[in-house]
């Protein structure tokens, strides 16, 4: 498998990197921690303070891309995505009332 960085941004204000990465490999599409870890260790990132948020497989080809967030720390990490969690429980605990 191999990767290649398309985009690389800082996010200041949710204090971690949004990075965009293209992964060629040969047989079936690698699973999301086989992707984590390679990223990981190419680009020197913390595996505990990455999420692998979309793999896009292109159509017909053997090579997919991929968005992952990579945050200064756990905390961080923690601290945005249980507000996402917070966010969807109270819009379903909303939208049972309403219906």
């Amino acid at each position: 498998m191999m990767i290649s960085v398309k985009e690389d941004k800082n996010n200041k204000m949710l204090g971690r990197r949004e990075i965009s990465i293209e992964i060629t490999y040969s047989g079936k599409t690698p699973q999301r921690d086989e992707i984590k870890e390679s990223a990981c260790k190419k680009l020197g990132l913390n595996p505990d303070a990455t999420v692998v948020v979309r793999i896009d497989q292109l159509f017909g080809q053997q090579s997919s891309v991929a968005l992952m967030h990579s945050y200064e720390s756990t905390e961080a990490m923690a601290a945005v995505y249980r507000k996402k969690k917070e966010r969807k429980a109270a819009e379903k605990k909303a939208s049972a009332k309403g219906g």
